[in-house]
């Protein structure tokens, strides 16, 4: 037999072995809970939507989870979340599909970075997972992964979604558009340090929708109403100007009779200003050409 197949062989007996041993170890509360995970087919198991085994306590099943995470069986989200291992020992699980089934019966939307990555609008793929969600949520590291939540009314989280297939399940993305305006209506420094800002994004997926023709028939006036702010609008008239992509002038009615904004929170508010959007351009990602700016006077 190679010495390849039967190193692989080992591996394999090994991790049964592993497993065989951990279920050995657990006690008739864990049996009864993993069989009832067995039953629901849920790959992420919640003490806020679960059904718990008959006679079984809230405080019994917390317990059982943590003795069931203690032996490799189910792995900690956060508290009350439990990400089902398959018996065959841990997979990689994509974080987009991880959220659909973490976020399950709830209203949510994928959004920033990780909509544009599934809607191949850039190259990139964050480390950062953005969901919208209509409660406060504080940030959660999970297998590498920083997963953020950024609040939004109920409108706006429900609206403008789409369902995609992903990984063993499914999971609401935002719709290209809704993603670049609320990457757009961001007011703070919140990603500085990162790998790259909003604004470099967002030209990356305006620009590769161009290509694909996705901007054709989007309501850009529709999405900042019900997803972004005067601020957005101005940064994404800017940027649709730059680019030549059609929709500009339905957004001049969110302007304002405001002075002028800077376009980055990242950079100070010094630089060349767009008086049609009364935008300071601080940010070196941004294009050139299109409409002229003037400079600060």
């Amino acid at each position: 037999m190679p010495a390849l197949k039967r190193t692989k062989m080992s591996l394999n007996n090994i991790m049964n072995t592993s497993k065989a041993d951990s279920a050995s170890r657990i006690g008739p509360l864990e049996h009864s809970l993993l069989r009832a995970m067995d039953r629901s087919r849920a790959r992420v198991w919640s003490m806020s939507r679960a059904s718990l085994p008959t006679g079984m306590t809230r405080e019994q099943a917390r317990q059982a989870l943590s003795r069931l995470a203690k032996a490799g069986l189910v792995e900690r989200i956060e508290r009350g979340a439990y990400l089902v291992e398959p018996r065959s020992g841990r997979v990689p699980v994509l974080p987009v599909d991880l959220v659909g089934a973490w976020f399950e019966g709830e209203p949510y939307a994928v959004v920033g970075g990780a909509a544009a990555e599934v809607h191949r609008l850039t190259l990139d793929t964050p480390s950062i997972v953005e969901v919208q969600v209509a409660r406060r949520k504080g940030p959660i590291h999970f297998r590498g992964n920083l997963f953020t939540f950024p609040l939004g009314d109920q409108q706006s989280v429900a609206v403008d979604n789409t369902t995609v297939k992903v990984g063993q399940g499914s999971c609401v993305v935002a719709s290209p558009g809704k993603a670049v305006v609320m990457l757009l209506a961001h007011e703070s420094a919140r990603h500085a340090g990162g790998p790259r800002s909003d604004a470099s994004l967002v030209v990356e997926m305006l620009e590769r929708g161009r290509l694909r023709n996705l901007w054709t028939r989007t309501d850009w006036r529709g999405l900042v109403a019900r997803h972004a702010n005067s601020v957005a609008a101005r940064r994404l008239g800017h940027l649709l100007d730059q680019l030549g992509i059609a929709g500009s002038d339905s957004l001049l009615t969110f302007r304002g009779a405001g002075g002028n904004k800077a376009f980055s929170p990242l950079y100070p508010p010094v630089g060349p200003v767009d008086t049609r959007w009364r935008l300071i351009l601080n940010d070196p990602s941004l294009p050139s050409g299109g409409r002229d700016a003037d400079t600060l006077g």
